[in-house]
C-alpha cells in the first residue's frame, strides 16, 4: 500500500484491514517525514485559534469544497498532488489549516460511518408522534380560518388619566418640609463654625498658641530650689535624651497634683518608667542615695518612652531603689515578691533581707535544673547536614526529595545541596550538579540518586537511572559510587569520565510484590591524562590514561564487557524527538522552581497536547503517583502512547515491592471489580502459565487474555491486548477502541488461530 495523505488518514482513524495497518505501520515507522506528519495532525487539530478556510475561498488552498472532494475521491487526478502539497508544506498557516480541516472531517466521517448512532426509544415514539401533532395543528388552522369573526368594536379612547394612576394630592407643608430641612441644616452648620471656640470662630487663635518663652524656675514647697538652679546650670541631659532618663527640669510636673509629684511612697510611675534616685525603699530600709535635686520624680519624664526599659513588660509598685532590682538574672518567669519569691535586688537562691512582702521561707523555682544532670542527660545532637555542592545553571528539571512530607521540589540554579540530599531527574531532561567543586555529575532522564560524603570523600548512590561523573579539578580525586548491587572506590584523573547504569529489569509472571528481579549495572570510564583507579569488593582495577573500558556488574559479580564504543548518552545528548522539541520545554516552564511538582504534573496531564500528556503521565510516575496512568489507558486519544506507557511502567514497579503495591492499590481504587486482575496483566505472565504446548496454550493465559477483549473496561482490553501481542510476538490488529462490530470481528478471527494453534508464542511478554 502507497504511503499517502490518504492512507495515513485512514491509518491515524483505524479504518484498515490488519494486513494494511501492519505494512503501513513498517512504512511510518521507516520514514521520518511520515511520523513527524502524524504528530503535526494531532497538534493542528488541537490548536483552538488556528482557523479554517473561508467560505467563499478560491483555489485548492483556500476553496472549502476541495477538501469534501478529497475525501469523497472525487477530486480529479490532476489536482490531488497540488492539494495535498498544500496541506503538507511546513511553517503556512493556510497549510496547518487545510491540513486540519482535512484529518478533522476524516475522523468525523470514520465516526458517523463507522458507529451506529443511538437513539432513545422515547425520543424516537415522540418524533414519531410530532407528525399527527402536526396534522391536527393544520387542521386546527384551516377551521379557524374559516370561521368568520365578528369586527371588534372600537373602543373609547380615554381623554383622561385612570384614578389609580393618580398620585394623591399632598399638603402644603408636606411638599416644604424638604427645603425646611435644609434651611435647618444649614443654620446648625454655620453656628458650629462660628459660635465662639469653633474652628472659624473669633478665638481661633487660641487653639493654635505660639511658642511660649520658657518659664522661671519656681520655687518648690521643700525649698530646694537653689538646688535645682545649680542642676541646671551643672549641665545637667534634657529629659528627652535616653542615656539617662533623666531630666534638667520637673518643676512644672512637680508643682502639678497630676505630675505625680505627692508622696513618693504611694506614687506609682508609668510603665517604663523606673524609681527616681534619692528615693528610700521600704523594704530594704536603706537610706536613699544622693541624686539630682529637684523631687522625686524630676528623673522620670512620663511622655518620654526609655528605650532600655522597653523589654521589661508592664510596670509594677516600686519596690527597691535599685534599677536592676525590677527582674532576677536567670530568673525570667519565676514568682514575683508577693507570690513569695526571690526580693528584687537579690540573686536566686541569695539570704537577701526579708521585707514586708517576702518574709517567709523561699519557694524552691519548679523551672530550676541542675546544670550537672542537664550536661548528662541531654542527647547528642545529630550531625548537621553539611554544604557538599551546587546545581550547575541551566534550563533542565532538577527535584529535590522533601524528607518532611515526601514530596518533590524543584531545585533553582546554583542551589546549595547538602549531604543526604534525594534528587531526581524527570525524563527527557539531563540536570548536572557540581560536588565538593571537583565533580560535574549529570543526570539522564529517569534518574534517581542521592548524595552524601564517607568520611571526606564524596559519595552518589544511583538508585536507578544513568549518570555521568566527570573530573573538573586539576588533580586527581577520590570518589565513592553506588549502584544497585555494586560499589566502588574510584580515583579519578583530571578529565577522566566515569558512567553507570543501573537498571532492575522486568521479567514477565515475577510479581514484584513477592521477589525482586537482580539489578543490573554497567559502568563505562574513559580516562584523561592520568589513570583511573578503582576498588570493588577489595579487588583492585583500573583504566590506563587515555584508555576505555566497561563492566558489568550482574548478582554482586564484576565482569569485564567487550566495549567497542563508548556510548553514546555518555559523550554527548541524544539526538531530540518530537517529545523533546514539544512537551519537554512545555513542562518545564509550568514545573516552577521552589514548588512541589506534583500538582504541576496533574495540571499538564489535563493539557490539550496529547505528547505533553504522556510526559506528564510518565513522570508522575517517579514522583510516586500512579493515577495520570491508569487514566490515560481509558483515554482514546493516547492510543498511539499505550504501549509505551504499559512498559514504562511495568519497569518503573520491578523496583521496589512499595512500588508495586503503590500500583495495585491504584489500580483497585480506580477499577474495584477489574483492579486485581489489571495488575496480573501489568505482572505479565511465565511461558507455564502461557503453556509450552499446543493443547495447554488452548487453555492457558491466551483464552483468558482473548476472552477480555470483550469486556466493556476500555483499560481491561488495553491491557489484555498488550499481553497477547507481547505473547504471540505479532500485530493482530485489535483496536481496543474500536467499533464494537470490529471487536467482535477480530476476537472470532483470535479464537480461530488459538484453535488452530496458529499462536506459537515468540517469547513471554
Amino acid at each position: 500500500m502507497r504511503l499517502t495523505l490518504r492512507t495515513l488518514l485512514a491509518y491515524l482513524d483505524d479504518v484498515l484491514t490488519p494486513a494494511d495497518r501492519e505494512d503501513l505501520r513498517h512504512r511510518i515507522a521507516a520514514s521520518e517525514f511520515a511520523s513527524d506528519l502524524i504528530h503535526r495532525v494531532s497538534d493542528t487539530m488541537r490548536r483552538i485559534r488556528l482557523g479554517a478556510p473561508e467560505v467563499l475561498g478560491e483555489g485548492v488552498g483556500a476553496d472549502p469544497n476541495t477538501v469534501a472532494e478529497y475525501l469523497d475521491n472525487t477530486m480529479s487526478a490532476e489536482v490531488v498532488p497540488e492539494f495535498e502539497r498544500v496541506c503538507l508544506e511546513r511553517n503556512s498557516p493556510l497549510a496547518d489549516a487545510q491540513l486540519a480541516e482535512t484529518a478533522a472531517c476524516h475522523h468525523i466521517l470514520t465516526m458517523v460511518l463507522g458507529q451506529p448512532v443511538e437513539i432513545d426509544t422515547a425520543a424516537r415514539q415522540r418524533m414519531y408522534a410530532l407528525l399527527e401533532v402536526a396534522q391536527r395543528n393544520a387542521e386546527a388552522s384551516a377551521q379557524a380560518a374559516a370561521t368568520p369573526r365578528p369586527a371588534p368594536e372600537p373602543e373609547e379612547r380615554m381623554s383622561q388619566t385612570p384614578d389609580y394612576l393618580r398620585a394623591p394630592e399632598r399638603p402644603l407643608w408636606v411638599r416644604l418640609a424638604p427645603a425646611i430641612a435644609a434651611v435647618l441644616l444649614l443654620g446648625a452648620t454655620c453656628w458650629f463654625a462660628f459660635r465662639p471656640g469653633g474652628p472659624l470662630g473669633p478665638d481661633v487663635a487660641k487653639n493654635n498658641p505660639q511658642p511660649a518663652a520658657p518659664a522661671e524656675p519656681q520655687t518648690p514647697p521643700d525649698g530646694d530650689g537653689e538646688a535645682d538652679a545649680g542642676a541646671g546650670e551643672a549641665g545637667q541631659p534634657d529629659a528627652g535624651e535616653p542615656e539617662t532618663g533623666q531630666a534638667d527640669s520637673g518643676q512644672d510636673d512637680a508643682a502639678t497634683p497630676e505630675a505625680g509629684a505627692g508622696d513618693p511612697e504611694t506614687a506609682t510611675p508609668a510603665a517604663g518608667d523606673t524609681p527616681a534616685e534619692g528615693t528610700a525603699s521600704p523594704d530594704t530600709g536603706e537610706e536613699p542615695a544622693p541624686g539630682p535635686a529637684g523631687g522625686p520624680d524630676a528623673g522620670a519624664d512620663p511622655g518620654v518612652d526609655d528605650p532600655e526599659m522597653d523589654d521589661l513588660g508592664p510596670a509594677l509598685p516600686v519596690e527597691s531603689a535599685d534599677p536592676s532590682a525590677t527582674a532576677a538574672p536567670g530568673a525570667e518567669g519565676g514568682p514575683g515578691p508577693a507570690e513569695g519569691g526571690t526580693p528584687p535586688g537579690a540573686t536566686a537562691g541569695e539570704g537577701a533581707a526579708p521585707g514586708p512582702e517576702t518574709a517567709g521561707p523561699e519557694i524552691a523555682d519548679p523551672e530550676a535544673v541542675d546544670p550537672d544532670a542537664a550536661e548528662t542527660d541531654a542527647p547528642v545532637a545529630p550531625p548537621e547536614p553539611r554544604e557538599m555542592g551546587r546545581t550547575l545553571p541551566s534550563d533542565q528539571v532538577l527535584l529535590l526529595r522533601d524528607p518532611i512530607d515526601n514530596s518533590w521540589v524543584r531545585l533553582a540554579a546554583k542551589q546549595p545541596l547538602l549531604t543526604g540530599d534525594e534528587l531526581l531527574a524527570l525524563p527527557t531532561y539531563r540536570p548536572a550538579i557540581n560536588l565538593e567543586g571537583e565533580f560535574d555529575v549529570e543526570m539522564l532522564g529517569g534518574t534517581r540518586a542521592q548524595i552524601d560524603v564517607t568520611g571526606e570523600t564524596p559519595k552518589l548512590k544511583v538508585v536507578y537511572g544513568r549518570a555521568v561523573i566527570t573530573n573538573v579539578a586539576k588533580q586527581p580525586a577520590d570518589f565513592r559510587l553506588e549502584a544497585g548491587d555494586a560499589g566502588l572506590d574510584l580515583r579519578i584523573g583530571p578529565g577522566g569520565t566515569v558512567a553507570v547504569d543501573t537498571v532492575r529489569p522486568f521479567r514477565p509472571g515475577l510479581d514484584p510484590m513477592q521477589e525482586l528481579a537482580p539489578a543490573e549495572t554497567n559502568v563505562f570510564a574513559k580516562a584523561g591524562q592520568s589513570p583511573i583507579e578503582w576498588t570493588w569488593d577489595g579487588e583492585p582495577g583500573g583504566v590506563a590514561a587515555g584508555a576505555e573500558a566497561g563492566w558489568s556488574m550482574r548478582g554482586g559479580v564484576a565482569t569485564p564487557s567487550a566495549l567497542v564504543a563508548f556510548p553514546l548518552w555518555v559523550v554527548s545528548r541524544e539526538a531530540p524527538s518530537t517529545l523533546d522539541e514539544t512537551a519537554s520545554p512545555r513542562l518545564e516552564k509550568q514545573l516552577v522552581v521552589g514548588e512541589e511538582a506534583w500538582p504541576k504534573l496533574l495540571a499538564a496531564f489535563n493539557s490539550p497536547m496529547k505528547e505533553e500528556r504522556y510526559l506528564a503521565a510518565v513522570s508522575s510516575m517517579h514522583v510516586g503517583n500512579f493515577e495520570p496512568f491508569v487514566t490515560s489507558l481509558r483515554d482514546e486519544e493516547q492510543k498511539q502512547a499505550w504501549n509505551q506507557e504499559i512498559q514504562a511502567m511495568r519497569v518503573f514497579m520491578s523496583r521496589s515491592q512499595s512500588l508495586a503495591k503503590a500500583v495495585k492499590d491504584e489500580l483497585i481504587v480506580q477499577r474495584p471489580e477489574q483492579g486485581e486482575v489489571m495488575y496480573e496483566m501489568l505482572v505479565g505472565y511465565t511461558p507455564e502459565q502461557v503453556g509450552l504446548t499446543a493443547e495447554s496454550r488452548k487453555s492457558g493465559v491466551l483464552k483468558e487474555l482473548i476472552d477480555r477483549l470483550e469486556s466493556d473496561v476500555l483499560e481491561y482490553r488495553v491491557l489484555a491486548i498488550y499481553n497477547i501481542e507481547k505473547i504471540t510476538g505479532r500485530k493482530v490488529g485489535f483496536a481496543p477502541a474500536g467499533t464494537p462490530q470490529n471487536r467482535d470481528r477480530y476476537v472470532r478471527t483470535l479464537r480461530h488461530l488459538l484453535e488452530t494453534d496458529g499462536f506459537a508464542p515468540a517469547g513471554a511478554p
